[in-house]
C-alpha cells in the first residue's frame, strides 16, 4: 500500500543482544512503515533493553522490547 511506503517503522541497523540497550548506533528509522513500532516511537525506544538478541535489519515488534 503506498500510504505503508510514506511512513518508517523502528529497524536495528546492528545486531542487538539479549538486554542491551537501543542506542543510534543500533537502531534508526525505515521505510516502509509496515511494522509494529513506527518512527514515532523511535526516541521513546533509545535506552530501553532487548527482550531477545536481534539481528541487523529487523523491525522492532514489542515482543523485542524489554517493558
Amino acid at each position: 500500500m503506498t500510504i505503508d511506503f510514506a511512513y518508517a517503522s523502528c529497524v536495528t541497523i546492528a545486531p542487538i543482544g539479549k538486554g542491551e540497550a537501543f542506542t543510534r548506533a543500533n537502531l534508526w528509522v525505515k521505510r516502509p512503515g509496515t511494522g509494529q513500532l513506527l518512527a514515532e516511537h523511535f526516541e521513546g525506544l533509545l535506552g530501553r533493553a532487548a527482550a531477545c538478541d536481534i539481528g541487523p535489519d529487523t523491525q522492532l515488534t514489542w515482543d523485542m522490547v524489554v517493558r
